[in-house]
């Protein structure tokens, strides 16, 4: 089978740097919890991360990615 097109991989780094960057906030607001420094504007923050990496990416990429799976 040919490799997958190169616009395929780099929306796979694409989500996978969404999902990384979106941990990372995670573990930054819990620390600020953990500090009594989190406040309604950080959580907003990893609110709007959240729907960023869950729901926005992959609805504005679905059709790509059907592409994708039948490409395999």
């Amino acid at each position: 089978m040919p490799d997958r097109p190169a616009p395929l991989e780099l929306l796979d780094r694409h989500f996978e740097a969404a999902r990384i960057a979106h941990e990372y906030i995670a573990d930054l607001h819990r620390e600020l919890v953990e500090l009594g420094a989190a406040d309604n504007c950080t959580g907003s923050l990893l609110h709007e991360s959240a729907v960023v990496t869950i729901e926005r990416l992959p609805r504005l990429t679905s059709r790509v990615r059907e592409l994708g799976r039948d490409w395999a």
